[in-house]
């Protein structure tokens, strides 16, 4: 039984999220039910009623706060408490409730609106609900020097997820910070991230990522690269002087955007903070000059047909991708990824990810076609048909921003199972832009 479904609105006929007592500025007992005085002249007040707790608005309306047919699954009396939660100058409603046998309070939030002068529900969409740590809101407590909210429950006892929000001036709340568990990074390097609080902007993207464990083997880190540069702010302009060398040990600080781990680490004058760039750190074409192809039982063949000689600009540009197991037990492959790595004439190299690889198994001494697809142009993008399931999907071929040239390109595969990426022994040739036939043009 959800704890939402203890509270709902007749009127709107839907259930409600939660929040739970924190600072509050006055707390009530069932015996004890408020008189709310939002603004001067404006009163409200909640009734024990045969139907439930019902608020009478200052109009005189009623709202239905809990069904009676609740009350009996509620391990302690309800609670009312008044604070301003949306930090606009006016007192707001809570009511709390405890579930039978749960760890957690939930609360359902009644804000005032002293241009309708009435109460209305903080409603939480489904899909800020879906991104909540809790899906609801549970035992909040005010940040009053924020102007935040702070939810938080214990769902499987381990330890307490928190959820940060704030409630904008139209009433509708968004989440500012979270707290996230241990993790791995869902593509290439595959990084375990600690536990971790993250910032989002006001879009939802996420800017800035302060792991929360004290543990420093958790957070330590080891160079896996032979230099690599240290910025001093999570930007390419901030590039310093320094850098560290492979098998330097640092610490784990925080992350920004999907490319930034700050670090610490022990320099010659003493302990230094310093930003680094995942992408330069697990770079593919580098992670391969340093470490050479690592002995895997997963080999990865790539055919052109580049010597056919009808048909010259269609064939060139098509090419078979091959996965086979000369091992002796199954490979899976989840969440794997197939990257592109695009060499130019003058040795300059480029990666570029092209497609996911979704739970593949590779049996002992099969094979499998990842590919059979030429190039083409769709939408002024030259791409390669890929699809995702049962739907039909296109994966950018080139990498974007690449100069005009010849290439050569070679495939690797990654996965949070492998023990190093997969690289490719054979290479292709390929003209950016490609000189495309008329057939592998989408008009």
């Amino acid at each position: 039984m959800a704890m939402r479904r203890f509270f709902y609105l007749s009127a709107l006929g839907f259930a409600l999220a939660f929040l739970s007592p924190g600072q509050m500025n006055r707390a009530f007992a069932e015996e004890d039910l408020p008189r709310l005085l939002p603004e001067p002249g404006v009163s409200a007040h909640i009734e024990r009623r045969e139907e439930g707790y019902v608020l009478i608005q200052p109009d005189g309306s009623k709202l239905v706060l809990l069904d009676s047919d609740w009350l009996t699954g509620l391990d302690e009396p309800v609670g009312f408490d008044t604070a301003d939660y949306d930090f606009d100058g006016y007192t707001d409603l809570a009511l709390r409730a405890r579930e039978a046998g749960s760890l957690d309070v939930g609360v359902a939030l009644y804000l005032y609106d002293p241009k309708t002068r009435s109460f209305s529900p903080l409603i939480i969409e489904d899909d800020l609900g879906g991104k909540l740590n809790c899906g609801e809101l549970w035992n909040v407590e005010r940040l009053a020097e924020r102007k935040l909210i702070k939810s938080s429950c214990s769902r499987d006892g381990h330890y307490t997820r928190v959820d940060i929000m704030s409630i904008g001036p139209d009433k509708s709340p968004r989440l500012v910070e979270q707290s996230r568990p241990e993790e791995q990074m869902s593509g290439w390097p595959y990084m375990e991230k600690p536990m971790r609080m993250v910032t989002y902007d006001p879009q939802g993207n996420i800017v800035l990522e302060l792991p929360l464990a004290p543990d420093e083997t958790e957070q330590g880190w080891e160079v896996p690269i032979e230099k690599l540069a240290l910025y001093s702010h999570p930007d390419r302009e901030s590039a310093t002087d320094s850098h560290l060398v492979r098998g330097d040990k640092a610490r784990k600080l925080a992350f920004a955007g999907g490319d930034w781990m700050k670090i610490a680490y022990q320099d010659k004058t003493g302990p230094l903070e310093r930003w680094i760039a995942l992408s330069e750190a697990y770079d593919l074409a580098e992670w391969q000059a340093e470490n050479g192809q690592k002995p895997q039982p997963l080999q990865l063949g790539l055919a052109d047909y580049s010597d056919v000689d009808k048909d010259r600009d269609y064939y060139r540009h098509l090419f078979t991708l091959t996965l086979a197991n000369k091992g002796s037990e199954a490979v899976e492959l989840s969440y794997a990824e197939l990257h592109l790595l695009f060499t130019s004439a003058d040795g300059q190299q480029t990666t570029h990810k092209l497609y996911d690889l979704f739970n593949k198994t590779i049996e002992p001494g099969k094979s499998e076609t990842l590919d059979d697809n030429p190039v083409q142009k769709r939408e002024g993008q030259y791409v390669i048909y890929h699809p995702v399931g049962d739907e039909d999907a296109y994966s950018p071929f080139f990498p974007e921003g690449l100069p005009a040239g010849k290439y050569r390109i070679r495939p690797v595969v990654t996965g949070p199972n492998l023990k190093a990426p997969i690289f490719g022994q054979d290479e292709i040739e390929m003209d950016y832009p490609p000189r495309l036939p008329d057939s592998l043009i989408d008009p």
